[in-house]
């Protein structure tokens, strides 16, 4: 296989406009006598036993989970969408079951988080200001923002394209699907629903494929009758 490496701050910069994304950038260095473990990060061995370690990087133990790249470079924050039996449309608009896997957004992806509060205000007369009564919270709006690149470590769907195929299936799920990944714990975010997805071209970037996706959380909720 040909050595292909991403610059993945400057995709990032032409995809979304995002300077300096805050995951690990893909370029690597191959010294020979130096431990692996110089940053707390596992060695990876290349074909000549050399041990691949990382020039100027130090992770946190919250951060790092242990999974790499094919290129070497940590991953931050993974997360994945959890497989199981979904409601789809057929093209008669009948709804039929349909059996999709785990998949694991590609390892270049960046997500944001955001949630309001439902407040009532009342303004009371001849005072300044108002009283407010919190009445709910919103969901959480999830902007999901990755590009999908040829990954040999993945399990499934190494190929941008194979990515991109995958999260179209994804896209026509009429359930909300559950999340795994600590950046959704923590926020208690256990289930998202999927409101839209897009995808952008770069130019003369071949294998390279921005996507990015608008999502909320769920919760399952219990009616008594």
């Amino acid at each position: 296989m040909s050595d292909v490496r991403y610059n993945l701050s400057q995709l990032f910069e032409l995809a979304f406009g995002v300077k300096n994304p805050v995951f690990i950038p893909t370029p690597v260095r191959i010294e020979e006598d130096s431990p692996a473990t110089k940053f707390n990060i596992p060695a990876k061995t290349t074909a000549s036993n050399k041990p691949v370690i990382f020039s100027g990087i130090s992770t946190s133990p919250a951060e790092y989970n242990g999974r790499l790249s094919w290129m070497g470079t940590p991953i931050v924050y993974p997360f994945t969408l959890q497989g199981g039996t979904y409601k789809v449309f057929a093209s008669n608009g009948e709804l039929l079951d349909y059996q999709l896997n785990d998949f694991e957004l590609p390892a270049a992806t960046l997500v944001d988080f955001s949630r309001a509060k439902i407040n009532i205000k009342t303004m009371p007369r001849g005072n300044n200001g108002s009283v407010k009564e919190l009445f709910s919270f919103d969901d959480w709006r999830i902007r999901i923002r990755g590009i999908c690149l040829d990954d040999p470590s993945r399990a499934s769907a190494k190929t941008a394209q194979e990515q991109k195929s995958a999260l179209l299936e994804w896209e026509q799920v009429c359930n909300s699907i559950p999340v795994i990944g600590s950046l959704f714990v923590e926020k208690k975010i256990y289930r998202l629903a999927i409101d839209g997805i897009s995808f952008t071209q770069l130019e003369r970037k071949p294998n390279v494929i921005p996507f990015e996706m608008e999502c909320v959380s769920d919760e399952p909720l219990e009616m008594t009758l």
